[in-house]
């Protein structure tokens, strides 16, 4: 996983996340902000340590 596109993938999402509650798609948009809360824990996990990191082994490696 490459961790310096990560930020900028979660704030890409972000973005699409207030589209999706303009639009007033809140079930869309929960599912989106779970992503993004389960992302930003895999980033603290993987900058605390680098070294013994591990993405979640239920979603593919990009």
């Amino acid at each position: 996983m490459d961790l310096s596109n990560l930020s900028c993938i979660i704030g890409t999402l972000e973005q699409q996340l207030a589209e999706l509650d303009r639009m007033g798609l809140h079930i869309g948009a929960a599912h989106l902000d779970a992503s993004i809360q389960q992302l930003r824990l895999e980033l603290a996990d993987a900058t605390s340590a680098p070294e013994t990191f591990q993405p979640d082994p239920g979603r593919p490696e990009a």
